[in-house]
């Protein structure tokens, strides 16, 4: 018997779309711009952050819907601080806002971009000896490739990328991204890719045994011309509604997160016809991290709410919530009991440790080849 799926926040994932997203050329100049100003970042070490009270207040800005109600509640009568959230509307407004300097405590950003955000010094370190909940934290998360020594941020949801299908369409599928690419014809109209520069290029780059992250502008030609080869043949470029695009039927196969899969599989009616498979040439794994802008007036609320986000109890309400897995050792205990019976959307955490499987952040120079690219897709 199918295990019944709890939904999760409602257009959560639709508003949302994907983790990762791709920057633009104007949020990705703001950060440049920081790079230049010599006031960005200071040679003097700064004190070790306290979780301690400093307030009555906490400025949190994360996607809509990301932590369960609950948590908010149970954090603002454990330390009679009052949370005021401020909703992400892309990852180009959360550039934007960062470089910026707006006095946020705690702001959600990506695994893709943190080195270039950390290496201007729009960020305060986590003092990790002051979290008392930072012994929940799995292995790989104590030192990820895109923060040494995290030392500037808290794992959040995480997920990698694959190909979402039906079964009843798709019987031959190779556990690669040529299943794309050669399926393209069984179920024309209906097989979507993402409307995300940096993730179906990628995809592109993949199905032709390139290296995902390439520089190299003869690779990201074939791309294109890989891309442009079954344009015609596509149902589109989906943007924001991959869940309905799965549930309903529309997408028949489609790259999506395991979140997404998971929520779709709870919105189906015939959910039994959803599978998913990860790609044996790379999963573009990313990361939403938690982290505490420079400007943040209350650090020590700050730093009370990242350890009790950690806390077991409060870090399986938010799975549960969320449907992505969290990488502590309560968060993805969570996610393996909730996705039970959908195994396909399970990884094993030996998976985080090859940095070929994570998608990653793009130079100034890339960015600009990229954008390009894409253009010419989109002709």
């Amino acid at each position: 018997m199918r295990k019944t799926l709890r939904p999760g926040p409602t257009g959560f994932i639709d508003r949302r779309a994907f983790l990762g997203g791709s920057l633009s050329l104007a949020a990705l100049a703001a950060l440049a711009a920081c790079g230049d100003d010599s006031s960005s970042s200071s040679t003097k070490a700064a004190p070790a952050l306290k979780a301690a009270k400093d307030g009555d207040t906490l400025n949190l800005y994360a996607w809509d819907g990301y932590f369960a109600p609950e948590v908010i509640d149970g954090f603002e009568k454990k330390y009679g601080i009052t949370v005021k959230q401020t909703a992400t509307a892309s990852m180009n407004d959360m550039i934007q806002k960062i470089t910026a300097k707006q006095p946020f405590d705690i702001a959600i950003q990506n695994s893709t971009f943190l080195q270039q955000v950390t290496s201007v010094g729009l960020l305060h370190q986590i003092n990790h000896d002051a979290l008392t909940n930072w012994g929940e934290v799995i292995e790989y998360f104590n030192d990820p490739y895109f923060d040494p020594g995290a030392k500037y941020s808290v794992g959040y949801a995480m997920a990698p990328v694959g190909l979402a299908y039906r079964k009843s369409k798709y019987t031959n599928l190779t556990k690669s991204w040529k299943d794309l690419w050669t399926n393209v014809d069984t179920d024309p109209k209906h097989v979507y890719l993402i409307d995300d520069y940096q993730i179906s290029l990628s995809v592109a780059l993949m199905y032709l045994g390139l290296d995902a992250n390439s520089d190299k502008q003869d690779d990201l030609d074939k791309a294109v011309d890989a891309i442009r080869s079954i344009k015609g043949k596509l149902g589109g470029f989906n943007s924001t509604n991959t869940v309905q695009a799965l549930s309903s039927g529309q997408a028949t196969l489609l790259p999506s997160y395991t979140g997404n899969v998971y929520t779709a599989l709870s919105q189906a009616k015939d959910a039994a016809d959803l599978d998913f498979q990860l790609c044996k040439e790379g999963q573009l794994f990313n990361d939403d991290v938690m982290t505490i802008p420079i400007n943040a007036p209350h650090t020590g609320n700050a730093m009370l709410f990242l350890d009790w986000v950690l806390a077991p109890e409060q870090m399986a309400a938010n799975v549960k919530y969320i449907g992505y897995p969290v990488p502590t050792k309560t968060g993805m205990a969570t996610y393996d009991t909730l996705v039970k019976g959908h195994d396909f959307l399970t990884f094993g955490t030996s998976l985080l440790s090859d940095t070929k499987a994570w998608q990653k952040g793009l130079t100034a120079t890339q960015r600009t080849m990229w954008n390009a690219a894409w253009l010419k897709v989109q002709a």
